[in-house]
């Protein structure tokens, strides 16, 4: 997907909310006859976080850069109610956001992995494709994490 440059956006989104959302990953595909490759390359990464616990270095300097990324951001007044606002929204606790980054360092790999588990399952699972044009089949099949998983483990 990266190499071969089939897709122009790839995101993933977990908003902190009171109530349980989803974990959405998303991707705008340059072109229709890419887009089950883009699912399955998802599906297959997604399929990996089950399959083995991240490093845990590299673990260990992404809980940093959000941790100082986090900090650095906050230069203002703005940016400081910005950075509050939802926290205290979804728990109405200003400590929150230090039990919220607390838990961010005791992260393990192994826990990771656990959740990954967890969550990333096809009975836990909403694929949806968006097109203003017609697709190949084999793009409106949701595919599976779960096959991913068979297929790699």
């Amino acid at each position: 997907v990266i190499e071969e440059q089939t897709v122009d956006q790839l995101f993933a989104f977990a908003p902190d909310r009171r109530d349980p959302t989803l974990v959405t990953v998303g991707a705008r595909v340059k072109r229709a006859d890419d887009v089950a490759a883009v699912r399955d390359a998802i599906q297959t990464e997604l399929a990996l976080w089950r399959l083995q616990a991240p490093d845990a270095a590299r673990l260990d300097a992404l809980k940093r850069r959000t941790r100082y990324g986090f900090a650095a951001g906050l230069d203002n007044t703005k940016s400081i109610a910005d950075a509050l606002v939802p926290s205290l929204a979804v728990g109405r606790d200003p400590g929150r956001l230090d039990r919220l980054y607390a838990a961010l360092d005791a992260l393990q790999p192994a826990g990771v992995q656990a959740a990954a588990n967890r969550i990333f399952r096809a009975s836990a699972m909403v694929v949806v494709t968006l097109s203003q044009a017609p697709l190949p089949a084999e793009a409106m099949a949701p595919g599976s994490v779960d096959t991913q998983v068979a297929a790699i483990g």
